[in-house]
């Protein structure tokens, strides 16, 4: 049997439940495939201790999760023993998961640069080969979040030395090569969608709703963008209302904003953070999505929202206009709230003329487990076979 090991630079658990869920859909879906162990590294400040592991087993996925303590009384005393303690913390469990399961035929990396250096690490000292999945959107200018030359040599070397990189969008792609992270093999492997929960709504629309999930930064997610144009089309119709579900570090001051310009709870309800099920359900009968991000790489919600077969209104960023055709939705311009305007207001009137049964298609074509699985595992077999 086949070993995985996975080192995730976000991944759900206690203390946040949505952190990487798309991270831990890429592993659920290659599952099937050997054992699969998964590694994760992560801060905390709320522990006494300097270190915490706990171990879980998840529909046959072994997890690590490995706590280290993120409080100092110095700040540059902080910035020293920071990556010390995480590089500390990543060896101990290295050392465990060898211990218990063997050596790991393949590193898989999920979200550079940290784990990925780690995994570099591990393929100097032990010859074992990594791959990386890259789903961040830092590497765009926009972003404005991929600085310092130490960090972009080590990014580069990583890469460069990896068996295989799967970004999740061809645009991502574009972007990472643009910066000079240069690898033979690239491979584009989309997000993965349980195309068995979300699925098209077996009833007519029970009310008049569409809907926006997100994490709340409001610097990539533009959610005061899209409460201005709410605004001005209440002032025009009462047809409607906007379902805001998630939550994130703006959830407090995107909830004032919506207050101070007047939109009540009749018209913008904050469902909060849901479970994946109850996001489904929530989905499923809406009548279409909006995003109006300024910048993206390809956001899950999207793609289970065409699983669900209903229509989506997005800003053209990243890698959305890779499946969000004039069939699927409506695309405009990033912070464009006139084109958002327009556009709300011609789905609000024809979205019943999409058909949901392409939209769902084009869905379970590019995201459903299966096929997202088989070509991860496509990779992990060339990988492995290669390096024997």
């Amino acid at each position: 049997m086949k070993t995985i090991l996975h080192l995730p630079a976000w991944y759900p658990h206690d203390n946040d439940p949505l952190l990487g869920t798309f991270v831990h859909r890429h592993i659920e879906a290659v599952s099937v495939y050997g054992r699969n162990i998964v590694v994760f590294v992560y801060p905390v400040s709320d522990r006494q201790e300097k270190f915490f592991i706990e171990k879980r087993e998840n529909n046959g996925i072994v997890e690590f999760f490995g706590f280290y303590r993120n409080t100092y009384s110095v700040k540059l005393i902080g910035l020293l023993l920071k990556p010390i303690r995480f590089l500390r913390l990543q060896y101990k469990l290295y050392r465990t998961v060898v211990n218990a399961y063997g050596r790991p035929d393949l590193v898989h990396v999920h979200v550079l640069t940290r784990n990925g250096f780690v995994a570099w690490l591990i393929k100097k000292r032990f010859n074992i080969p990594y791959v990386i999945t890259e789903h961040w959107s830092r590497y765009k200018p926009e972003a404005n979040n991929y600085h310092g030359w130490i960090r972009k040599k080590i990014t580069q070397k990583v890469v460069k030395a990896a068996a295989a990189v799967m970004p999740v969008t061809h645009d991502l792609k574009r972007v990472m090569q643009s910066r000079k992270l240069i690898n033979k093999k690239y491979t584009v492997i989309g997000n993965v969608v349980d195309t068995a929960l979300f699925t098209p709504r077996k009833k007519p629309l029970a009310k008049r709703y569409f809907i926006h999930v997100s994490t709340f930064g409001d610097d990539v997610k533009n959610i005061t963008g899209m409460l201005r144009v709410v605004k001005k089309i209440k002032e025009q119709r009462t047809d409607f209302f906007f379902y805001i579900i998630g939550t994130g570090e703006d959830d407090e001051a995107i909830k004032a904003y919506a207050k101070q310009i007047g939109l009540s709870d009749e018209t913008v309800c904050f469902k909060g953070p849901m479970q994946k099920h109850e996001v489904a359900e929530q989905m499923k009968n809406a009548m279409f999505l909006v995003m109006f991000s300024n910048y993206e790489n390809m956001p899950v919600v999207i793609c289970e929202a065409m699983a669900c077969g209903i229509p989506v209104i997005s800003s053209k960023v990243g890698g959305i206009d890779e499946v969000v055709d004039e069939k699927c939705g409506i695309l405009i311009q990033p912070k464009d709230e006139k084109g958002l305007y327009d556009a709300i207001n011609i789905m609000l009137d024809n979205n019943n003329n999409y058909n949901a049964d392409y939209i769902r298609e084009k869905a379970l074509i590019n995201f459903s487990v299966n096929l997202v699985g088989k070509s991860i595992i496509s990779i992990y077999e060339s990988v492995i076979t290669g390096h024997v």
